[in-house]
């Protein structure tokens, strides 16, 4: 595969694709020698650069790995296999039918609308423990489109199948600055996705996913302001790609191996 290694001098590099999602903190990607006497940079800043850039993956990883509240839903509650304390509400031949409120053994109550005895269309749900779900339910199960809530402030609100996020949702983290905008398989990031990992939003990742690893193509912006617009594999920079250190006016272009250049 072709690379190449090259410096512009008195031009800064474009930072490609602006839209995109990346992340994590990270310091400057390269540091070479005084701008009053620019040079090309010798192999060792490349070195350098490279182990500073896997310093940068490392970071964006653990900040990929922060913990998403898992709320019980996910065991999700089947009306048949609760037991209801007690009901508010309209019947019909004996069956809970219409708006009502179910108030179940373990402190987990449901307020919304019933057929035959079933949870079913609009509702909320409330588990004990404070994670409240509103929106859709077919046949007892929450299936549609719905707003989930921890109480930690972390929200999430799109599709979901069988209580579980699937499809097209947007994701908040209400203890860092996380948030993530995409297709989601059975609660986990997978498909197409953007990830923001500061408020400021110079820190993201837009590209595929598979199973909340980065994988595929995809275009990462650390903090530093430094870019790569590539492949991935297990969430690090792994095939073909261009990384572009944007204060050294640096380029890279080709082949990459668990994060580094190689080649």
């Amino acid at each position: 595969m072709a690379k190449d290694k090259k410096k512009s001098e008195g031009k800064k590099t474009e930072k490609p694709h602006p839209e995109g999602v990346i992340a994590g903190k990270v310091e400057d990607a390269i540091s070479i020698g005084s701008s009053a006497q620019p040079s090309v940079t010798p192999r060792d800043d490349f070195q350098q650069a490279d182990t500073k850039s896997v310093l940068e993956d490392s970071q964006l990883l653990k900040s990929i790995e922060i913990r998403e509240p898992t709320p019980e839903c996910y065991e999700e509650p089947i009306l048949t296999q609760l037991i209801v304390e007690r009901y508010e509400g309209e019947t019909v031949h004996g069956l809970y039918e219409g708006e009502g409120i179910a108030y179940f053994q373990g402190g987990h109550l449901y307020k919304g609308t019933f057929s035959e005895g079933l949870m079913h269309e609009k509702g909320l749900y409330y588990w004990a423990d404070g994670v409240t779900y509103e929106g859709d339910f077919v046949m007892n199960a929450p299936m549609g489109h719905g707003v989930y809530r921890w109480p930690d402030g972390s929200t999430y609100e799109g599709e979901v199948c069988s209580g579980m996020r699937h499809g097209l949702g947007v994701y908040k983290c209400g203890t860092h600055k996380v948030s993530y905008t995409g297709e989601w398989n059975q609660s986990k990031r997978h498909g197409k996705g953007t990830i923001y990992y500061n408020q400021e939003g110079t820190s993201w990742y837009e590209g595929d996913w598979v199973n909340n690893v980065r994988e595929g193509w995809g275009v990462a912006s650390y903090k530093s302001g430094n870019v790569y617009e590539g492949q991935w594999k297990n969430n690090v920079r792994h095939g073909e790609g261009t990384m572009k250190w944007v204060t050294e006016n640096e380029q890279y272009t080709g082949q990459w191996v668990n994060g580094t250049q190689h080649g």
